[in-house]
C-alpha cells in the first residue's frame, strides 16, 4: 500500500491526468484526443485489497479506476477475491469492473482432454471463460462494459479474433502507450507491481 501511495503521489506531482478507462478508449476511438499525461489506473483480478487499500487512496483523490475480475473465484465465495458487494461499492465510488476471464485460465492453451479443438470447441471455451464472464458482471452490477484484459497478458490470434467479432475491447499486459492507431483488441499497460514497482 505505501508503495502504491508513492505511485499516486508521483501522478498528481508530473501533472497526470486519471482518465476513465472506457470513457478514454471511447475517445480514442473516434479519432479524439486526451489531456496530456493521461494515465488510467487498472487493477487485475480483483483481490480484496483494492477494496481496503486502493479504494480509499483513490477515492481520495476522486481519481476514476478499473478492476478486472474473474467472476468463478468470488461465486466460489474465494477469501482473497472481493465479494459482490464489494465490487458494487467500488463501482459505486467511480470504478468500472471489467472482464478478466470466468476463472483466469490460460487462453491459448488447449485443452488437454481435447488436442484437436474444433472450432466448435473453441467457440465454447471462448463463451464459457469471456461470454459468462461478462454476463455475470452484468447480471450483479448492472454493467456490460465489454473490455476484457487477458490472464496472464496471453493471447493469440485466435483469441484475438474473436474479441473483434464479439465486440471487445482486449488489454494485454505488455508495455506501451495507448493511442488511437492502436490495435484495440491487444491494447499495451505500463506494469507497476512487484519487480517493476520502481
Amino acid at each position: 500500500p505505501e508503495e502504491f501511495e508513492t505511485h499516486l503521489d508521483l501522478l498528481e506531482r508530473e501533472g497526470f491526468t486519471v482518465v476513465d478507462l472506457p470513457t478514454a478508449l471511447a475517445t480514442l476511438q473516434r479519432g479524439g484526443t486526451l489531456p496530456p499525461r493521461a494515465a488510467a489506473i487498472t487493477f487485475d483480478d480483483g483481490y480484496t485489497s483494492v477494496h481496503t487499500e486502493a479504494l480509499p487512496r483513490l477515492a481520495a483523490r476522486e481519481w476514476p479506476f478499473t478492476v478486472f475480475v474473474n467472476p468463478g473465484p468470488i461465486d466460489a465465495g474465494s477469501r482473497i477475491h472481493a465479494d459482490w458487494a464489494a465490487l458494487a461499492e467500488m463501482q459505486a465510488a467511480g470504478a468500472t469492473i471489467a472482464n478478466h476471464g470466468t476463472t483466469h485460465a490460460f487462453l491459448t492453451r488447449r485443452d488437454p482432454r481435447a488436442p484437436r479443438e474444433t472450432d466448435a470447441d473453441f467457440e465454447a471455451r471462448m463463451r464459457a471463460e469471456i461470454g459468462a464472464a461478462e454476463d455475470r458482471i452484468e447480471a450483479e452490477l448492472g454493467v456490460r462494459h465489454e473490455l476484457f484484459a487477458y490472464p496472464y497478458g496471453e493471447y493469440d490470434d485466435r483469441v484475438r479474433a474473436w474479441l473483434e467479432r464479439e465486440g471487445y475491447i482486449g488489454i494485454g499486459q505488455h508495455s506501451g502507450v495507448v493511442w488511437s492507431g492502436s490495435d484495440f483488441r491487444a491494447l499495451p499497460r505500463f506494469p507497476f507491481s512487484g519487480s517493476y514497482a520502481e
